[in-house]
């Protein structure tokens, strides 16, 4: 079993590579102190690494994939609302300028 990296709410947390499953190296750690209105917290990062250089190649390589693919979902995404914002603004403006029918008056 792998060596447990951290420990969450009480739940061991591993950190294993996402394509070779082999135990990912920590290759830094820091703390961040984030100020709120009531206290400061403390977050802890930790920048890991697959022990195969290859294989985090890879990694780095899919993620990189990824990550472009999800910037052109957003920036279509913000598109499309563009679009329909656009569209509701027209049938507003529109339904504004009919003239409105009442019954019985001619």
């Amino acid at each position: 079993m792998p060596r447990s990296l951290f420990f969450i709410g009480g739940i061991d947390m591993s950190n294993v590579c996402m394509r070779c499953g082999k135990e990912r190296i920590v290759i830094e750690e820091w703390i961040e102190l984030v100020e709120t209105e009531r206290r400061t917290n403390q977050i802890r990062h930790m920048k890991t690494t697959c022990p195969d250089p290859e294989c985090q190649k890879m990694v780095d390589e899919s993620l990189a994939k990824e990550k472009v693919k999800n910037e052109e979902r957003k920036a279509e995404k913000i598109e499309n609302d563009r679009v329909l914002k656009e569209e509701r603004q027209k049938r507003i403006e529109q339904a504004l300028l009919k003239p409105i029918k009442v019954k019985g008056r001619k």
